[in-house]
């Protein structure tokens, strides 16, 4: 029998532990807990650990209660939200280390999931355990507000070695130059959203074998990124206008089109005078340069007039996912005509791009039987419209 996967929500701890002991028990996989029963019933993980010892992926949110811990031991995905019991006669540092003792010993561990509450984090907490994970190649940490990390924190994350990527939400400009700071062994490949990129922290970046750079918000606070020639392993590169000084578009584009193992690409504009303001001509000479591009997408684009670079060069036979995002400056619906083109599409999202809705009609083409016969490939389409004046940019 293939192996399951089971979201519970809203079933009782007797429910789960019965599941656990039948022979269903033996097929599943992954469990989310969407419902509090781990949170009330501390006993329960260590129920599950010894019934469902073959969990691959476990995703829980967990009262911390200074009682032992023990995680299905041949977990390789685990997500964590913690939280301390109210009553708890130890401190929430305590209760994290000994969480984190416990994730230390599951020696299959890859990716790593923690939430901790707000206010609760001090100086004495430690993720030093996780070194000794050896296997473990992501981290995602993620708190309510900037934590001030002691520099005995910031030197366990850089000691994580085994790392290939690292999320940290929020990260700030300081607490990135804190991490990043030379001499470091780190072989980080990507670092999830990033802080507003400046000159100093470009060159910081510039020293990671980075494959994914998400600077989606604030964005580019320097007006260029010529820095992009220093990192050729990139795949994925989003990057977004912070409308904070002129920018350099033509040069932006020669350093993006020299990425050419891209694979993903976003460019998030503003309707702000200092934003991107991309030409079709401009897009016309940079992708198609791009030749192993697979997904592009563009948002908030003010500055173009058609989408004609889109049947420019390599691009109708490798892009295979397009998303256009609510454009400042609406398109007469004739420029489908250049999406057409595409042939390999996959996957078409159109929200806020035209002048006029599609309608009904203007949606048939995307769908059988008309679908199969000018786009054979695509499998996802969606279309949303509103008028310019109701349009909800935030969305």
């Amino acid at each position: 029998m293939a192996s399951l996967q089971w979201a519970l929500s809203g079933c009782g701890v007797d429910w789960i532990l019965r599941m656990a002991a039948s022979s269903l028990g033996h097929h599943v996989s992954t469990l989310w807990f969407e419902d509090d029963a781990v949170t009330n019933h501390p006993v329960t993980l260590h129920l599950v650990s010894q019934r469902l010892p073959q969990l691959r992926e476990l995703d829980l949110t967990l009262r911390l209660t200074g009682a032992p811990l023990a995680f299905p031991a041949k977990l390789v995905k685990l997500t964590l939200s913690l939280e301390r019991e109210d009553d708890s006669a130890h401190s929430f540092a305590s209760l994290f280390n000994g969480a984190m003792t416990a994730v230390a010993r599951l020696d299959q561990l890859e990716d790593l999931s923690l939430t901790v509450p707000d206010g609760q984090w001090t100086a004495g907490c430690s993720l030093a355990p996780l070194v000794r994970l050896l296997s473990l190649r992501a981290l995602f940490f993620e708190f309510e507000s900037i934590l001030p990390l002691s520099d005995a924190q910031v030197g366990e994350l850089r000691a994580l070695g085994q790392l290939e990527t690292i999320k940290l939400e929020p990260l700030d400009a300081p607490l990135l130059i804190r991490l990043l700071g030379p001499p470091h062994a780190l072989r980080w490949q990507g670092l999830g959203r990033l802080p507003i990129i400046t000159d100093t922290i470009a060159s910081l970046l510039a020293r990671l074998p980075l494959q994914t750079f998400d600077a989606s918000y604030p964005g580019l606070r320097m007006p260029h990124c010529d820095w992009l020639a220093q990192m050729p392993q990139l795949t994925e590169l989003t990057l977004r206008s912070s409308g904070l000084m002129p920018l350099d578009v033509d040069r932006i584009l020669q350093a993006v089109s020299g990425c050419a193992r891209l694979r993903i690409l976003a460019f998030i504009d503003s309707m702000d005078s200092r934003g991107f303001h991309f030409t079709s001509a401009q897009l016309g000479i940079c992708l198609p340069r791009l030749t192993k591009l697979q997904t592009f997408q563009l948002s908030f684009a003010a500055g173009l007039t058609t989408l004609a670079f889109l049947a420019e060069g390599s691009l109708p036979r490798t892009l295979t996912e397009l998303r256009l995002r609510f454009f400042s400056q609406r398109l007469p619906v004739s420029e489908l005509q250049h999406v057409f083109q595409l042939r390999t599409l996959r996957v078409l999202s159109l929200r806020n791009v035209f002048d006029t809705s599609l309608g009904e009609a203007g949606e048939l083409p995307f769908k059988p039987p008309i679908q199969p016969l000018l786009m054979p490939h695509l499998e996802n389409f969606e279309h949303k419209w509103t008028a310019p004046d109701a349009e909800d940019e935030n969305e």
